[in-house]
């Protein structure tokens, strides 16, 4: 489908799968080796708040399940050429698997979790275990998380790019 809409279609789905691959790297190579310097108190404090602020609708909306539908209806959109769909519903699986269940499962309920300390009432040895009870399983959770945006990101543009090179190829070889 090289109509205007399947095109549209191609180059939101590599937006959105490249703004939450930027989130989810930024949060993976910079955030959390930030925050974990920080001591238990500031650390839950710090993360509460920053969970709160990603849950907005540019983020939700947008980027984060605006790049699932997208990459699904892209793959809908050019299920009839076999150069682009296998890489299409690929990058749709990867990151329908890889990005939106794994947060759903595995980072939502953790947040939720720390969400519910109460830095204000509790021990030390309380936030302590709610720290370590979180940061490990979060942090490994994310690694699977942004590698899969980063492949999923990958796969859209290598689908992007065949397309052009097989325009490239054909125009090569006609009189």
């Amino acid at each position: 489908m090289s109509s205007p809409l399947g095109k549209t279609l191609l180059t939101v789905a590599t937006t959105t799968a490249g703004l939450t691959a930027g989130v989810f790297f930024d949060w993976q190579v910079t955030i959390m080796p930030g925050l974990q310097e920080l001591p238990d108190a500031e650390f839950i404090s710090v993360f509460q708040a920053m969970d709160r602020a990603i849950m907005n609708p540019f983020f939700i909306g947008g980027a984060f399940m605006g790049g699932a539908a997208s990459l699904v209806a892209a793959t809908v959109a050019y299920r009839h050429e076999p150069a682009r769909w296998p890489l299409l519903a690929a990058a749709s699986a990867v990151y329908m698997i890889g990005v939106v269940g794994v947060t759903s499962a595995g980072n939502v309920p953790l947040n939720e979790k720390l969400a519910a300390v109460s830095v204000a009432t509790a021990t030390p040895a309380e936030m302590s275990t709610a720290r370590m009870d979180f940061e490990g399983p979060w942090k490994g959770l994310h690694l699977v998380r942004t590698g899969a945006a980063l492949g999923s990101l990958v796969l859209v543009t290598l689908a992007m790019r065949n397309r052009d090179q097989k325009r490239r190829r054909a125009s090569k070889t006609s009189p």
